[in-house]
């Protein structure tokens, strides 16, 4: 994909972006190659600052045709992974695009040196054959979906903390009041801290 000027700003992974762009521009083309940048970049704001995850470490079986000698201990890996990048939209329909061209282009990667060809995905940062298909069977249960989908997956876990009342219900404009009221009246009880001198 040839990328112009503000497409290859985008990709800066040590900085936050919003792309406002009408149809057709291709913001989803950008989004999806900020991404793979996140899955092969190992020095990156996102692996400086925050602790690393538990990861699988080597994935076995499924549908993984690489020798063992063709993958890479995950938990070697400096980059991120999949499950390690939340990317949201809002309808089920762009998630499922979204995911769909991760998977071609995850699939195109191959190791080697950069090339000027479009149609070569060759990459130095890909040092075994194995390791996009790695990536392609971690895509699978990373988290691509709509803000909804994501906020329900947070939440899933501790439902019985929050009371059996949790519904997939629209709040009406009384409801959203009396919350918003409850929350106010919560943080008027916390204990603040003394003025610092």
């Amino acid at each position: 994909m040839t990328l112009n000027t503000a497409q290859r700003l985008a990709l800066n992974l040590d900085s936050h972006i919003a792309i406002d762009a009408g149809a057709g521009t291709g913001k989803t083309s950008t989004i999806v190659e900020r991404v793979i940048e996140h899955y092969l970049t190992e020095d990156q704001r996102a692996t400086r600052i925050l602790p690393r995850p538990e990861r699988p470490g080597r994935l076995q079986g499924g549908l993984l045709v690489s020798p063992m000698s063709e993958r890479i201990d995950l938990n070697d890996w400096g980059g991120l992974l999949p499950g390690e990048v939340v990317l949201l939209t809002f309808t089920n329909l762009a998630a499922d695009e979204m995911r769909d061209r991760l998977r071609h282009r995850i699939a195109q990667l191959r190791p080697g040196s950069y090339s000027s060809d479009k149609d070569d995905q060759s990459d130095p940062r890909i040092r075994h054959e194995g390791f996009p298909e790695q990536l392609l069977m971690l895509l699978e249960d990373a988290p691509i979906g709509t803000i909804d989908s994501f906020f329900n997956q947070l939440v899933t876990p501790y439902r019985s903390l929050l009371g059996d009342t949790l519904g997939h219900d629209v709040v009406t404009e009384a409801g959203r009041i009396r919350i918003i009221e409850a929350g106010i009246n919560t943080l008027w009880r916390l204990p603040r801290a003394a003025p610092s001198r």
